[in-house]
């Protein structure tokens, strides 16, 4: 009864919150593509349909935002943790750019959001993608019909605790059948988040540790994006792209710990300082293929990884003082070959289906001197190679309103792991392999243009990764050290989704059950030690209800998107000796609006409101997060600036989490670095026609259609 009743007390709220539905649009622009020209028309920004949000940036505040993945922050239906992309209530998507997957979300920050058409944010992706149920995001950039050359220019600043700055360039340009185009984007970026570690250790008395820290991180930093095409006639197409990264990352760590016992305490003082070198280079080389009734993609990446990393810790106190020293190096190369098919079948059958093949070589060395342990020089070595096919199918057919898509995506992996810990020079071996069927089915119902209804169940896999399978140990601090577990399970994820969209208004209803998920526990090295170990198991069965509402709506000048979720969590764990139940319901929202003040300048605000939540084996404390900002486009839209202050509030600390297994607690209180001002200013060049290709009939049509 509780639950229904906090369920109607919600859908109250929203549907008053949205009572403006009456009002009439006015002019408000967008975009359509007619042969690849962008001319203006007249429908909303943001419409939502089933479980695809399609949202426009052409022409719009967004596009004024800088680098893709600061836009993509203050986009509706997303926000920004610790300075990672979120779906509201569904995690860190895989995006896809102009129909190629990108294995490095890092490309987006050398991609301008000028040059951004269009995104589509898929919560219920085809068999195609995300095996491991991580939503789509799609960009789409802007296609151009004339020969041109563009050269542009800019600078990023943010002042949070510390100082961040960042150079941007970009050139593009086109020329009859070929086009590219090199973006780089370099410098330093600053953080600094203020946390309290807590961990307690409960038997007859409790052992509790206290770490009160101040972790500044500086980072240099370059990336440097190259892409480029070649029409080779008019139905297919070659693309060559390539991404760098450089990260020089210098990391701090300063404050005390304090552990109790009995009577008995300790304080000590921490001084950890640590250096990363990291480079990554990625390659594509890209076949497309594109016919009346039959599309050919087939893509080969090469992506390699190499880090280097140093860290040392002081702790002293007035009985003794250590020195923990820790380095090492980590290779990781990633080999993906994927071929792409849709074509039609008769009786009006559309089909999809396709190959991917993942190879990947990884090794990671560390040596470690550890004065806690009986043997002070630890080795933990680990070296995976993996193979991974996977193929997918989907079939999709239309019965009058009604189109009916069944799917399925199968996976096999086999990984071999050898590892090499302590100080024993004896390779330790084995190895894994297994294989999973996991069908998608979808259905989706258009009584006419104002309603809209889909139905989707997909089931998805979740692999552990290679650092949670290593078998070593590695250390975090005096009383805490890392490890492996080798009998790790896969989670398998099944999820329904009921959507019903009409006018403005969409409203789901998406169920998920996940069969032994992941989750990263703590509990002591034995039973009589106070030193702990985290590592990760497979918990019980847990599932989650979510009921979301959107709404959005251009009035005139102004664009209102607003979205509210509410949760019903179940799950159970063990602690103190008693089960617990999760079952707290949650409530979660977000609000979007953008005014155009005038034709060239744009005010902005969003405001993002995640409730206590409680999952898996944490509590965590509610977050809210508002965020003000103003664009101008000034010199003929040459000069283009953006003003943002993020986190007004002070309240989008992330990091206030607890969590709680068997006779152990731990988790952070603290404030994230994400309150401050970011600026951003780019400046156009040159932005010239070479060579103009269209004949005068055609700019003809062009018009007629404004």
């Amino acid at each position: 009864m509780k639950r229904i009743i906090a369920l109607l007390a919600f859908c109250s709220s929203i549907s008053f919150c949205f009572a403006q539905n009456e009002i009439k649009d006015r002019a408000n622009f967008t975009t359509i593509e007619l042969d690849s020209v962008v001319v203006k028309g007249h429908t909303p920004h943001v419409r939502t349909k089933g479980s695809v949000t399609k949202i426009q940036v052409a022409n719009t505040v967004l596009a004024k935002m800088g680098n893709a993945t600061r836009m993509l922050y203050h986009t509706p239906g997303l926000h920004s943790v610790n300075e990672n992309v979120e779906v509201n209530g569904m995690g860190e998507p895989i995006y896809v750019l102009d129909g190629r997957i990108l294995s490095d979300a890092k490309v987006l920050s050398t991609l301008q959001a000028d040059n951004i058409k269009s995104i589509e944010i898929d919560r219920a992706p085809s068999a195609k993608y995300s095996p491991n149920g991580q939503p789509v995001i799609f960009i789409s950039t802007i296609k151009h019909m004339n020969d041109f050359l563009f050269l542009n220019v800019g600078n990023y600043t943010k002042q949070t605790r510390m100082f961040s700055d960042a150079g941007l360039f970009n050139i593009m340009g086109q020329y009859k059948k070929f086009s590219a185009s090199l973006s780089y984007m370099g410098g330093r970026d600053g953080n600094k988040n203020k946390e309290t570690y807590f961990r307690n250790i409960y038997r007859d008395d409790v052992f509790s540790t206290e770490q009160k820290r101040e972790t500044p991180i500086a980072t240099i930093g370059h990336k440097v994006n190259f892409s480029a095409d070649y029409q080779l006639n008019k139905k297919s197409r070659l693309g060559l792209y390539y991404f760098y990264l450089f990260s020089d990352e210098d990391n701090k760590a300063n404050g005390t710990n304090l552990t109790s016992w009995k009577t008995l305490e300790q304080l000590r003082d921490i001084n950890r300082k640590g250096r990363n070198l990291e480079n990554i280079h990625s390659g594509t080389l890209q076949y497309a293929y594109r016919g009346n009734h039959y599309h050919l993609d087939v893509t080969q990446e090469i992506a390699t990884t190499n880090s280097n990393h140093h860290t040392q810790t002081l702790e002293s106190g007035t009985d003794v003082s250590t020195l923990t020293k820790s380095r090492g190096h980590n290779r990781y190369n990633v080999y993906t070959t994927t071929v792409d098919n849709s074509f039609s079948l008769p009786w009006n059958i559309n089909a999809l289906g396709g190959f991917i093949y993942n190879y990947v070589d990884s090794k990671a060395k560390t040596n470690s001197e550890i004065p806690y342990l009986s043997t002070q020089n630890y080795i933990n070595n680990i070296g995976v190679k993996e193979s991974n096919p996977q193929a997918y199918l989907s079939l999709s057919k239309t019965f009058g309103k009604w189109t009916v898509t069944p799917a399925a995506r199968y996976q096999y992996v086999h990984r071999s792991i050898t590892s090499v810990a302590g100080t024993e020079a004896t390779e330790n071996q084995f190895k894994q392999h297994f294989s999973t069927l996991c069908p998608v089915f979808t259905v989706k119902y258009r009584p006419n243009d104002d309603w809209f209804f889909q139905l989707n169940y997909r089931r998805y896999l979740t692999q552990p990764n290679f650092s949670q399978l290593n078998s070593g140990l590695v250390y975090q601090d005096s009383l805490l050290y890392s490890r492996g577990n080798t009998d790790l399970e896969n989670e398998i994820m099944d999820r329904y989704t009921l959507s019903t969209s009409w006018k403005d208004f969409t409203l789901s209803l998406r169920y998920t059950y996940r069969k032994h998920p992941l989750v990263s526990v703590l509990e002591p090295i034995d039973a009589a030690s106070n030193i702990l170990t985290s590592y990760t198991m497979n918990m019980k069965n847990v599932s989650d209800f979510r009921v979301i509402l959107e709404y959005s709506k251009a009035v005139g000048n102004l664009e209102l998107s607003c979205e509210g979720e509410v949760v019903f969590p179940h799950g159970e764990y063990v602690y103190k000796g008693q089960e617990y139940k999760n079952d707290q319901t949650a409530f979660n929202g977000q609000v979007n609006i953008n005014y155009a003040l005038t034709p060239t300048i744009y005010l902005s605000t969003d405001y993002t409101f995640q409730g206590r939540n409680e999952y898996l084996l944490y509590n965590q404390k509610s977050v809210q997060s508002w965020n003000m900002g103003v664009t101008a486009s000034l010199l003929k839209n040459k000069l283009n600036v953006n003003l943002t202050v993020n986190d007004i509030l002070g309240k989008a600390n992330y990091n206030n989490i607890r969590y709680r297994f068997n006779n152990v607690d731990w988790g952070t209180r603290g404030k994230n670095d994400m309150q401050g001002i970011e600026l951003t200013v780019t400046y156009t060049i040159f932005n010239k026609e070479v060579n103009v290709r269209t004949s005068r009939k055609n700019e003809n049509i062009i018009q007629r259609t404004m």
